[in-house]
């Protein structure tokens, strides 16, 4: 009985000796880095602080993750990199396009010969894909004619 007392008591010190060390060490070296998980989270400032009155729905390509969805509402536009250039330019919105999409993205404005101005960007770590990757938020203007 007293081997089991002994064999506990020690479990026990380790177990809070582990907790000293690893607790300051998750809170100060591995919690600040956590950012870079959320990235919809950090993505929904960015697009409340660009958008403008009379923007239609912005534009999604490449990170096109539900909570994303979620936290610009109902009517976002999920597309590929010509589909959100096509939309945005046709209402004039904000397009958030993922570095994957952006060249059909790009050439597709350039078809339209629409102008669009980078706001922000954002680059972090798409936990459920397990990659990096980088965002970047545009202001497309709406075309007079669009085809």
């Amino acid at each position: 009985m007293k081997q089991v007392v002994a064999i506990l008591t020690a479990a026990a010190m380790l177990g809070f000796g582990a907790l000293a060390v690893f607790a300051p060490a998750l809170t100060a070296y591995v919690g600040p880095r956590l950012d870079q998980l959320w990235i919809s989270e950090r993505l929904k400032p960015m697009v409340e602080e660009a958008s403008q009155a009379g923007d239609g729905p912005p534009a999604l390509a490449g990170y096109q993750e539900p909570s994303l969805v979620f936290a610009l509402g109902k009517d976002v536009v999920l597309a590929d990199g010509k589909g959100a250039a096509e939309a945005s330019a046709k209402v004039g919105s904000l397009a958030l396009v993922e570095d994957e999409a952006r060249g059909d993205f790009l050439a597709r404005l350039a078809e339209l010969q629409a102008d669009a101005k980078q706001v922000g960007e954002l680059s972090g770590m798409n936990y459920s894909r397990g990659r990096k990757i980088h965002v970047i938020l545009y202001r497309v203007a709406q075309l007079r004619d669009v085809n």
